[in-house]
């Protein structure tokens, strides 16, 4: 009998002590009333909290309405004996204008419910986002971010913000963010045209609409590449020199800030000599090259992405030579106007003489009025001197190590007498104080075997006038014809002019005009 009494006792004091004694001090859950942010004439947010008061929340139940369907929906709780918050979207029939919503938890001793909320979608009105287009970064070839800022939602949450961008303006393309709310959001682009001007301007989002930034925009890097140059062929090839060159034909992605080239007695030379800057021709002078040595060169040209350069070709220095060596021989055959003028060559010296030839110097031997290339014959007869002129021969020959010249040799071209004038008649007969013009036909001889008949004019002829010069015009060494001539009287004579050369004198024999006159001879 004591045997059971004791098991019968601790029975009840398991049971007291147990899930019945625990019952007895829990509570029902605990549930807010819940709050209804209308995000559209479609949707809500619905947002409340809730606590299982020490005992496991085992259900979470929704239910919501519009002006027609109820909707219920359940939770499945997550730390239910702490106190929890929670939202869920409710959907609806548009611009519902009757809706409710409340929240029933259940946990082991029961539920609780919230109070039925209220709320309508019908006719929502409010203000857009502000959203600013900031500008863009990592342009690059291809690619650039584009960046943004949303100062202000406007009455209702960001739901969205990004970029419309494009080649055009206004541009169409859009490129979400895939972001939502204020502050600043950006979007890269890939996959864009090099050198190109892009559009792009940013949007934001909410239930009343979508707002816009300011249209701005960027510009692709170029197609980074170095300049394209060839090199151009060698030529003055010399013992110890050459000329090389290229020509810039592309700057490639930016300016040519150096041109020249490489040379050097091994391919791929390393050594090189800058030409300025740009595009187009250039040339260098390499100097102080060793003889008979073959040399590489190649065009450079740089730009801030790197060198480019031309094909690679070679030549190589003559050997040790000297230019030819030459004398000048005397004129022969000299007139008025001609002379044959000729050479000797002395010596080829290392080389193939290819070109010989006669220059002719004025009378201050630095002055080159003619380079006449002759043969190996070395000799030729030049027309085209003017009479009683001192003149400088130089024969010269040309190899391929440079020109040998001859001394210069002086000589001097005849001269030119006038002989005698003839049938000097007068158009018409005037007195002493006529003032109008007096026409005198003139012929004339000359030592060259040269005549001319030329009609002149001596006008205004006054006691003062008693003689009169007439001239021949020789500018040009072109010998007498009859356009060369002209009357000057005493008082007006020049000799500024050397090539304005005198005739004769006419000599009036008093102040009769129909006398026989006297002449004086000039020799130019």
């Amino acid at each position: 009998m004591k045997k059971l009494l004791l098991i019968l006792f601790l029975l009840i004091n398991l049971v007291s002590n147990g899930q019945f004694y625990n019952n007895y001090h829990y509570k029902l859950p605990y549930v807010s009333n819940p709050t209804v942010n209308v995000v559209s004439t479609t949707q809500a947010i619905v947002s409340f909290s809730y606590s299982g008061n020490g005992c496991k929340v085992s259900e979470v139940y929704i239910e919501w309405s519009d002006d027609v369907v109820q909707r219920s929906t359940t939770q499945t709780p997550i730390n239910s004996e702490l106190v929890n918050t929670s939202q869920f979207i409710g959907q609806m029939i548009a611009n519902s204008s009757l809706c409710y919503v409340f929240v029933r938890v259940t946990n082991c001793m029961g539920y609780s419910q919230s109070s039925i909320i209220f709320f309508s979608l019908a006719s929502q009105q409010g203000a857009i986002p502000t959203v600013i287009t900031n500008d863009a970064t990592y342009v690059g070839t291809s690619t650039a971010n584009m960046n943004g800022n949303v100062t202000a939602s406007g009455d209702a949450s960001v739901s969205d913000r990004g970029f419309y961008y494009g080649l055009t303006n206004p541009p169409t393309t859009k490129a979400s963010s895939h972001s939502t709310g204020t502050g600043t959001f950006s979007v890269g682009l890939g996959g864009l045209q090099s050198n190109m001007p892009y559009f792009y301007r940013a949007y934001a989002t909410n239930v009343y609409g979508e707002a816009f930034g300011d249209i701005i925009s960027f510009t692709t890097l170029p197609t980074v590449t170095v300049p394209i140059v060839n090199t151009t062929i060698v030529y003055n090839v010399t013992t110890e020199s050459a000329v090389l060159g290229g020509n810039v034909t592309d700057p490639g992605g930016s300016l040519v800030t150096e041109r020249g080239v490489y040379f050097g007695t091994s391919p791929n030379p390393t050594t090189g000599l800058s030409s300025g800057s740009g595009t187009g021709y250039f040339t260098i002078v390499a100097n102080n090259l060793l003889p008979s040595t073959t040399y590489y060169y190649r065009a450079y040209a740089k730009n801030i992405y790197g060198t480019g350069y031309g094909a690679e070709y070679s030549f190589t220095t003559l050997g040790s030579g000297q230019a030819p060596t030459v004398t000048t021989n005397s004129a022969s055959s000299i007139t008025e106007l001609s002379a044959t003028l000729s050479g000797t060559l002395v010596s080829s010296g290392g080389g193939t003489v290819n070109t010989y030839g006669i220059n002719i110097y004025e009378s201050d031997q630095t002055t080159l009025i003619a380079n006449i290339p002759t043969t190996a014959v070395f000799s030729t007869s030049y027309t085209g001197l003017c009479s009683n002129t001192t003149y400088y021969a130089e024969a010269y020959a040309i190899n391929a190590y440079g020109t040998g010249y001859g001394s210069k040799v002086e000589f001097k071209t005849n001269s030119i007498s006038f002989l005698y004038g003839y049938n000097f008649t007068y158009a018409n007969n005037i007195s002493v104080t006529d003032s109008t013009s007096a026409l005198a036909l003139i012929d004339a001889i000359f030592t060259n075997g040269i005549s001319a008949t030329r009609t002149v004019s001596f006008n205004k002829m006054t006691s003062l006038y008693t003689d009169g010069r007439v001239y021949y015009s020789n500018t040009n060494c072109i010998y007498p014809n009859n356009n060369n001539w002209t009357v000057f009287y005493p008082g007006t004579y020049f000799a500024t002019n050397s090539k304005l050369k005198p005739l004769y004198i006419i000599h009036w024999n008093n102040l009769d005009k129909t006398k026989i006159f006297t002449i004086t001879s000039f020799t130019y």
